[in-house]
């Protein structure tokens, strides 16, 4: 897809509609390896896959890495087209199941990349931007008042309890008060 990303030698993302012959992107072993041929195809019916572990979409012709078979190989290539939810890809240095696979033709255009040494390249999908919590409201999701320049002596682990002796930092004005 056009708007796929790779990571450059100086840690920055480009994207796939960026590259061109000679562009040196980054391969997953953490070698620099140049683009040796790349073209953008015009729109025309395409089978996308979706990959819904780290979303991702793909033609159905891109080849996808996956824990090795039983040759003993360590990682082996998948076209998108042949994968199905369950199976595992390979993400990083770990490797997770597909949660989902979604088929579909659509008109598109794309770009066709190769790699220096047929390299096995990690992308990166555009991603969702987000913020974080509000700054402008002064009470957090437990509406309690959030104090920023108070020490934090514990965070709550998910489903964890407060001890029952535990107290909230709370301002009114110039007092601080420490509340039970």
């Amino acid at each position: 897809m056009l708007d796929t990303e790779f990571r450059a030698p100086g840690g920055e993302l480009i994207t796939a509609s960026s590259l061109a012959v000679g562009s040196r992107v980054k391969a997953a072993d953490g070698t620099t390896q140049n683009v040796t041929w790349c073209r953008r195809l015009p729109r025309g019916r395409r089978l996308l896959v979706e990959l819904h572990t780290k979303p991702l979409t793909l033609t159905g012709t891109h080849r996808v890495m996956v824990p090795g078979g039983a040759d003993g190989d360590a990682v082996r290539e998948v076209e998108a087209k042949a994968l199905r939810e369950g199976h595992a890809v390979l993400i990083g240095n770990s490797q997770q199941r597909l949660v989902k696979v979604s088929k579909y033709y659509k008109n598109v255009p794309c770009m066709e990349v190769e790699f220096e040494n047929d390299s096995i390249i990690e992308v990166h999908a555009p991603s969702i931007l987000t913020k974080g919590s509000d700054p402008r409201l002064p009470l957090d999701v437990d509406n309690r008042l959030k104090v920023k320049d108070e020490p934090m002596d514990h965070v709550e682990e998910a489903g964890e309890e407060a001890p029952v002796d535990a107290g909230y930092y709370t301002s009114s004005d110039d007092d601080r008060f420490f509340a039970h």
